[in-house]
């Protein structure tokens, strides 16, 4: 495991602790409107892999490779987590377009515990993609 994974998993770890902290503690109520949970999640998803991106492309500058098979590929593709991130972040986009700015009440615990999950997410689909490419005839495909 790498210096990059461990860190993720602590930070994970870390989320994961302060739900559970505030669930013993019986931490405080926030409001907060339904756009501002979509805005959130997606903005935490995104900056996850930012993060992260940054982080690989700073040790590939200093000369250091991912992996050992690791080199330049072209695909055109989609990166799992930042779709969601983004979709999440359109969803919020139109629920405030439509003036949805209702509050509701949720505790810290499940805040941070939904923090928590989507940070796991976030981690498990790392190194997923969506593959894109044209097929003209995809009713003759069959599934596997």
């Amino acid at each position: 495991m790498t210096w990059l994974r461990i860190g993720e998993v602590a930070a994970g770890i870390a989320w994961w602790l302060s739900a559970g902290w505030c669930a013993v503690t019986h931490g405080p109520v926030w409001m907060l409107s339904i756009s501002d949970l979509f805005r959130g999640a997606g903005v935490l998803l995104l900056a996850q892999g930012l993060a992260r991106d940054l982080v690989i492309l700073a040790i590939q500058a200093m000369g250091r490779r991912r992996s050992a098979h690791a080199g330049p590929r072209r695909m055109l593709c989609l990166c799992v987590e930042s779709t969601v991130g983004s979709a999440l972040i359109v969803i919020c986009i139109v629920l405030a377009a439509l003036g949805m700015h209702e509050r509701v009440g949720l505790s810290a615990t499940v805040v941070l515990g939904g923090c928590a999950a989507l940070w796991s997410f976030g981690y498990l689909s790392r190194d997923l993609v969506l593959q894109v490419h044209r097929e003209p005839d995809h009713l003759m495909i069959i599934g596997r």
